[in-house]
This record gives C-alpha cells, sequence and structure tokens, in this order.
C-alpha cells in the first residue's frame, strides 16, 4: 500500500461538529468575531494574539466557517499565534453566533 509523502498536503481534519452559517460579508464577520474575542480578555499580549488570529485568517483567504470546519488551532500556532488565543479562536465561533442569535 502507497504512502503519502511528507512533501503533499495533508487533508483538513473532519470536523464532528454541524456545519455553520455566517450571514453577511465573511470579512466583515471575521472582524466582528475579533472584537467579540477580544472583549472577553483583558491581558494585552491575549488580545495582540487574537489579532494575530485574525491576520492569520484574512491573509490565507479563510472565513469562519472554514476556521470552524478545520478545527486546527496548530495552523494559527504555526504562523505565530499563541495556542491558548489558537484554541479560543478556533473553537469558540459556534458560541459567538449563537450569542448573535444565528446558531448553527
Amino acid at each position: 500500500m502507497p504512502t503519502l509523502s511528507a512533501t503533499k498536503a495533508t487533508p483538513a481534519k473532519a470536523s464532528s461538529a454541524e456545519p455553520i452559517v455566517v450571514h453577511g460579508l465573511l470579512d466583515v464577520a471575521i472582524e466582528e468575531y475579533t472584537d467579540w474575542q477580544r472583549a472577553r480578555v483583558s491581558n494585552e499580549a491575549f488580545r495582540d494574539n487574537i489579532i494575530k488570529a485574525r491576520d492569520v485568517t484574512l491573509e490565507n483567504c479563510l472565513d469562519l466557517t472554514q476556521v470552524s470546519e478545520d478545527q486546527d488551532p496548530a495552523f494559527f500556532v504555526k504562523h505565530g499565534v499563541k495556542v491558548g488565543a489558537a484554541r479560543r479562536f478556533v473553537r469558540d465561533i459556534g458560541l459567538w453566533l449563537k450569542q448573535r442569535g444565528e446558531g448553527t
């Protein structure tokens, strides 16, 4: 049986969560989500890492649905985001949508 070489891209992890739907402009939703995350912490370094996660998301043309589906905080860590901020950024999208009244 052939094996994948280290140079081939690995597929995104399958998410066990239900797919989410983000209404409105995708880039605006990322900004609003970032503002919500930043409002939840007072530590400036934590807040800076949330901004970094936003920047990584936008620089890679990702949207919140894709981030939620991938459930891959390691991607953000690889791009310089501290692990705790990366985990929150990836994990809390559904919670943010529920609080906005959009649900999943």
